[in-house]
């Protein structure tokens, strides 16, 4: 299933589509980046199987309502995404052990994160900007139930530069700068030096 989506999904260099992302997946060297070991890492777990098989089934029906073929995109000038149409991750995915609130990567959750805005999930299927509130749903649905599945604490706060700001995923409370959360009591912010690993 896995080397099925490869070929129909991710944007490799003869690709029409790979004019618009330059850093496209090179075929003949595709197992060397690091990006494409978690994917399949992330396709071997139950809920990315089910992602996968999503996948797969649009691109059948897609061809039939005439809507564009979901896209897996190298994009090294970003940091893992999801859109409407397509995820993109840069090939050194996951980029970061830590992120700035001090949470550990899980880089299989981040991409099923990233799903929860395609879609898949949210439903739109028009291009529009993915709010700081979109993000905390994306971590309450897809993100906490994956990290948990492997064995991995949840994330409390989620840290938006677009905004420079964070959010806390209890709460909703979102405060400028960036914030970690407090393990024993996870709905207040601390600095991230003083949370305890």
């Amino acid at each position: 299933m896995f080397h099925r989506l490869v070929e129909q999904n991710f944007v490799q260099e003869l690709d029409v589509f790979s004019k618009y992302y330059p850093d496209s997946w090179q075929t003949h060297v595709l197992s060397q980046f690091k990006a494409y070991h978690s994917f399949l890492d992330y396709a071997k777990t139950p809920y990315g199987a089910v992602m996968m098989g999503r996948v797969l089934r649009d691109n059948f029906t897609s061809s039939f309502i005439g809507i564009k073929r979901f896209k897996i995109v190298r994009d090294d000038y970003s940091s893992a995404k999801g859109d409407t149409n397509l995820i993109r991750l840069p090939a050194g995915f996951p980029l970061l052990k830590r992120l700035a609130t001090g949470d550990e990567v899980d880089p299989s959750a981040t991409i099923h994160h990233e799903f929860g805005h395609t879609r898949f999930f949210k439903g739109h299927h028009s291009r529009k900007e993915v709010s700081i509130q979109d993000e905390r749903i994306a971590v309450i649905r897809m993100e906490n139930p994956a990290r948990m599945y492997n064995k991995n604490e949840p994330r409390y706060a989620y840290y938006d530069k677009r905004f420079e700001a964070t959010i806390n995923i209890i709460t909703g409370q979102v405060k400028h700068g960036i914030w970690a959360t407090d393990k024993a009591d996870p709905r207040i912010f601390i600095e991230p030096s003083k949370r305890m690993p």
